[in-house]
């Protein structure tokens, strides 16, 4: 009943981000917050209850190491502040099950890794044709994407993601590293594409007097040397700062117009996810496994 419950809960708040993030583009703290506030306290009343002091400190370990990888990608220009807060959430329910003794289908490695397994393979091809149908409307992406190819570090990685599973396949006898060989510079080539598409399709530049609370900036703002509004803030722009934004513009102290950017609707690979870690398992263990049927 209690893995019902916990489950439950999972399902409203990640569904309800995913709808919030496709309409609008933003997650409110309400329902981010508000998602790991319920969990966090679910934990605490069935740790009350049975005594079990893993219900409580399971779900924080995995809530607070979920949160730091959320939050180091969004550092790296990866992931908006309203993942981050997602993610959280989304720790603190796995702790939480696995507490409860939840049977996890995750045969190689630790279910709080193959969530992000399942993650990357989900998001890579959901990524790729949302940048797709966005270069539609500027086709000048493909000629930069070509231009960025030519970058003695990309070449190195797509040589090095071809001819390290060669290798092994060599070394091992196991034909299935030759998977790889094909999968780990496609890997290479969406990476460039989508960082390529990013750096050109998910920022726009807009007038001083449009700016809300919320807004990322594409570029730290200094005035003076004082740095009034940083990139990486994961709240985005606070009301008190796009009013002193607004206030010095109109001083012209900074310009009138400024980048801002938006990223991927990100919050439905992070439901996706969490139903396919919960409820199927280990995506690549799958992918493993047949590609070890096939050779045999």
């Amino acid at each position: 009943m209690s893995i019902l419950l916990v489950s439950a809960v999972a399902f409203f708040f990640l569904f309800l981000a995913s709808v919030c993030d496709l309409k609008n583009g933003e997650i409110p703290d309400k329902i981010t917050l508000g998602f790991a506030s319920v969990m966090f306290i679910l934990a605490a009343i069935l740790f009350l209850n049975s005594g079990n002091s893993g219900l409580i400190l399971n779900p924080i370990a995995i809530g607070v190491g979920y949160f730091a990888v959320a939050y180091f990608l969004f550092k790296l220009g990866q992931w908006g502040g309203g993942d981050v807060k997602l993610l959280l959430g989304v720790g603190l329910t796995f702790g939480l099950l696995n507490a409860l003794n939840f049977q996890w289908n995750t045969p190689l490695v630790p279910y709080y890794i193959v969530y992000f397994i399942d993650l990357g393979l989900l998001a890579m091809p959901y990524a790729l044709l949302y940048m797709i149908v966005l270069s539609v409307r500027k086709p000048a992406v493909y000629l930069k994407f070509l231009s960025n190819l030519k970058s003695k570090s990309i070449i190195a990685s797509i040589l090095l993601g071809a001819l390290a599973p060669l290798l092994l396949s060599i070394y091992t006898g196991l034909d299935f590293f030759l998977l790889f060989s094909l999968i780990l510079p496609l890997f290479v080539l969406l990476s460039v594409f989508l960082r390529t598409s990013e750096e050109e399709l998910m920022s726009k530049t807009v007038s001083v007097k449009q700016l809300k609370e919320a807004d990322s900036l594409a570029q730290d703002l200094v005035y003076k040397g004082r740095k009034i509004a940083s990139k990486r803030d994961i709240e985005g722009l606070t009301l008190e700062q796009v009013a002193l934004i607004k206030k010095l513009a109109a001083q012209s102290k900074v310009p009138s117009k400024i980048k801002i950017r938006w990223g991927v609707r990100f919050a439905p690979m992070l439901f996706l996810a969490f139903l396919l870690t919960a409820y199927a398992g280990d995506l690549l263990y799958a992918v493993i496994k047949l590609a070890l049927g096939l050779q045999a």
